[in-house]
């Protein structure tokens, strides 16, 4: 059974005919009509995820608004980095691709920031690695990981099942990116375990 990614594209549906759009992008391409209630049908092309060319999909960069959840920003900021891999964008565009997805509160953090380094002589942030630690520093409080690393500290299985208590012990590992060898992290989850 083949799978299949389903996307919209304006690039196509502005086309005077779309199947010989389609033809042009992917032999593979297959389109039909959709039609919601109230809407003009539009064509949802399908291309398979077997595809060998994996890399030609179009991938969107999530926004990020700059809301006071270290959780979510961490998930968005690994998305990123995830994104960047998969697609082996270059450094020089890695900066001005997440600029551009930054809104509301974060987009205005980011302006000021580059206006007031310009203000103050300094140089202007151009690579990644610099954007990223400026967005963890704003974005990502200075007791989140402390708060982790006290919480993975004092897990215990308590009314958890196992099951539930290892999905809990690895979650708060992964948040303090712990670098202990295998046997200090046996023994730190052994350590929470209810004896039974």
């Amino acid at each position: 059974m083949q799978k299949w990614r389903a996307f919209d594209s304006p690039s196509i549906s502005n086309l005077e005919d779309p199947d010989e759009g389609a033809k042009s992008l992917n032999s593979e391409v297959e389109g039909e009509e959709v039609k919601q209630p109230g809407q003009t049908p539009r064509r949802e092309w399908r291309i398979p995820l077997s595809n060998s060319n994996s890399k030609e999909f179009r991938i969107e960069l999530s926004e990020f608004e700059g809301k006071l959840d270290p959780d979510e920003f961490l998930h968005w900021l690994h998305t990123v980095e995830r994104i960047f891999e998969y697609k082996d964008v270059p450094e020089d565009k890695k900066l001005k691709l997440v600029a551009l997805k930054l809104r509301k509160y974060a987009s205005h953090w980011w302006t000021n920031l580059c206006n007031k380094r310009i203000r103050e002589r300094k140089t202007k942030i151009h690579s990644w690695e610099k954007m990223k630690s400026k967005l963890k520093a704003q974005f990502l409080p200075s007791s989140y990981i402390k708060d982790s690393y006290s919480q993975l500290h004092n897990l215990t299985q308590g009314e958890l099942n196992v099951a539930q208590y290892t999905r809990e012990y690895e979650k708060l590992s992964i948040k303090c990116d712990i670098q202990a060898s295998e046997e200090k992290t046996i023994v730190r989850y052994l350590g929470g375990l209810e004896p039974k």
